[in-house]
């Protein structure tokens, strides 16, 4: 345990009055929803599937619920979320007859791999003559699904993996203290007499930015 007026400098958490979270060593999140939304919506309106006996397809995003972030703790930075993906498709087959319905995809998340997604699909007004729409839509299409909300995750870390570091300012760099001298006088007994001793000790503080902490 240091002694009162020994600290170390680093140990102490001080307001800065410029607000920087120096070497990114405090909790910060940023909300990637808007992010989320925007490249869903890029991927999946106006997606179009083909099939093997000429029916058609198509796609449009309805909406994506949930929470999704990126957070940085002690330069570990890390997503959180949780989501839900809700499609509307439509088809026709190759007779002309049409079909529509929702696709829905949800625990997205973070602890699950996206192959371990729950998909739910419906359809509006099936019959004999438009099931074969239904068929499609959860083998094909459920399959399109999957790798694309598997894309666009791997897409997301590589777009924001960096966005919340700071590079370390210049002047962050451990700055060395004047040296402190310190003697001692000491006096020791010998069978000859007395004898003045002197310890000198220096001690030099180093201040800045404490080293990078890594989690596993």
């Amino acid at each position: 345990m240091a002694k009162v007026g020994e600290e170390d400098p680093r140990w102490l958490v001080q307001n800065r009055t410029d607000g920087k979270n120096v070497g990114n060593w405090h909790w910060a999140e940023k909300n990637l929803m808007p992010y989320t939304k925007k490249q869903l919506a890029e991927l999946f309106d106006n997606l179009s599937i083909p099939t093997e006996d000429e029916s058609k397809l198509s796609f449009t995003l309805e909406h994506v619920k949930g929470e999704i972030s990126l957070n940085n703790r002690k330069r570990r930075i890390f997503y959180l979320y949780d989501i839900e993906v809700k499609l509307n498709w439509s088809g026709i087959t190759k007779d002309g007859n049409k079909g529509k319905g929702t696709l829905t995809g949800s625990e997205i998340v973070q602890d699950n791999d996206h192959r371990d997604i729950k998909v739910e699909v419906k359809m509006d007004d099936k019959d004999s003559k438009n099931e074969i729409l239904l068929e499609h839509v959860r083998t094909k299409g459920v399959e399109v699904f999957i790798q694309t909300i598997g894309n666009f995750l791997t897409k997301m870390k590589e777009d924001n993996g960096q966005s919340s570091i700071q590079s370390p300012e210049p002047d962050e760099k451990p700055k060395p203290s004047a040296p402190v001298k310190i003697e001692t006088v000491k006096e020791v007994n010998t069978s000859s007499g007395t004898i003045s001793t002197k310890e000198i000790r220096q001690r030099v503080i180093f201040s800045g930015v404490p080293p990078p902490v890594s989690f596993i």
